[in-house]
């Protein structure tokens, strides 16, 4: 038997032992709200309190960066026009699309969310031909608490504890807003199916990357499109979601909770052992000790992330690669800055795209697994 047939012999025992894994993570965390140890109901008790009142448009808007290398690398003024219907998007080029996660608001933060990608992925770093052929659309929509919103929700608490509130919790109120981060992912997800579209009809094909929340907007974007359309069906080669705000069961068919099952399917065909496998297919990052995740996300929804432990393979319907990342990141949960998510898992960002930047310190190992397919790839510090 071949390396590859090993392999595929081997896979169904590993989905098995990791969806294991997630089961227990999920028992673990009923008992700890059976028992109380969880303050999960107190999060529900305010959320009925505040729902009405937090309530807010997300404005949810597509920006096409023209000038990505100029902006992040040369220091020059961004150029970032809105994508309406009446934008015609160049035949057959590759689209990169950036969704961002909780605490953005508006064009800036979209540009900065993008910024933090580029400088570990180097995709516009050095000056080539293929750079025309690349282009960059961001998704901005208002998932920021505002002081007022702060102010609604600690009132919440008071009225449901009936008692004064000391302190601010920023981890207890990111749980009761939750909700509404959801109800606005839903919004911005929506106004990103007529793009999916536009895309089809252009033959473009590209990268998708998202982050926290963004990961939720489209799961939900990428599920209603292949629903309505399944010409949509590997749209992306890649699908990078990086800490994803989204119930490890999401991808599940059945589930009992946010059925996002179709979504996967909407890039490349993931091979386990390809010598392509790199380049095509979902990669869900996750840690388990991500400090958000594991705190206001699970208080928020009684169940793990899939940032937190990945995604449940059992009874899926399109294949994806879950990705430990726990040793790199440990509990980072933001993207941006030496300890974010994207400078701690840089190598592999630039593996995936193919970004070999000449004097890197990770150069030589980047070239033996892009080009040589070698083994220690997978066991690597840098990259594991």
């Amino acid at each position: 038997m071949g390396a590859e047939q090993c392999l595929k012999a081997v896979k169904p025992l590993t989905n098995d032992i990791g969806d294991a894994i997630i089961d227990h993570a999920g028992d673990l965390i009923e008992g700890f709200i059976d028992k109380q140890l969880l303050p999960v109901e107190l999060i529900y008790k305010v959320w009925g309190k505040v729902k009405l009142k937090i309530q807010q448009d997300p404005d949810p808007k597509i920006y096409w960066l023209k000038n990505p290398g100029p902006a992040v690398w040369n220091g020059e003024s961004y150029i970032m026009p809105i994508v309406d219907n009446t934008t015609v998007l160049p035949r057959d080029h590759h689209v990169y699309l950036f969704v961002h996660g909780i605490e953005n608001q508006g064009i800036n933060d979209a540009f900065e969310f993008y910024k933090s990608f580029e400088k570990e992925a180097k995709m516009f770093y050095l000056e080539d031909d293929r750079r025309s052929f690349k282009e960059i659309f961001i998704v901005s929509y208002n998932v920021k608490m505002s002081e007022e919103i702060k102010n609604t929700i600690l009132d919440g608490f008071a009225k449901v504890v009936e008692d004064i509130v000391i302190g601010q919790g920023p981890l207890m109120l990111a749980a009761v807003f939750w909700k509404e981060l959801e109800r606005r992912a839903i919004k911005t997800g929506n106004i990103l199916i007529p793009f999916l579209s536009k895309m089809l009809e252009n033959y473009n094909t590209g990268y998708v990357i998202t982050h926290s929340l963004g990961s939720y907007v489209m799961a939900h974007a990428a599920h209603q499109a292949i629903r309505s359309n399944p010409n949509v069906l590997k749209l992306f080669n890649v699908w990078l979601a990086i800490a994803p705000a989204v119930p490890c069961n999401a991808f599940a068919n059945p589930n009992d909770g946010d059925n996002f099952s179709l979504a996967p399917g909407i890039c490349e065909t993931y091979y386990e052992g390809s010598r392509y496998e790199n380049q095509f297919g979902m990669k869900i990052f996750y840690s388990s000790n991500d400090i958000v995740l594991n705190t206001a996300y699970t208080l928020a929804k009684g169940y793990p992330a899939m940032g937190s432990i990945g995604a449940y393979a059992r009874g899926r319907i399109y294949p994806f690669k879950n990705i430990n990342v726990t040793r790199q990141v440990g509990t980072t949960h933001q993207t941006s800055g030496d300890n974010g998510y994207f400078h701690l898992i840089g190598p592999r960002i630039r593996l995936i795209l193919g970004t070999i930047i000449e004097g890197a310190i990770d150069n030589k190992l980047e070239n033996m697994c892009l080009y040589e397919n070698k083994e220690n790839c997978k066991s690597s510090p840098i990259l594991n």
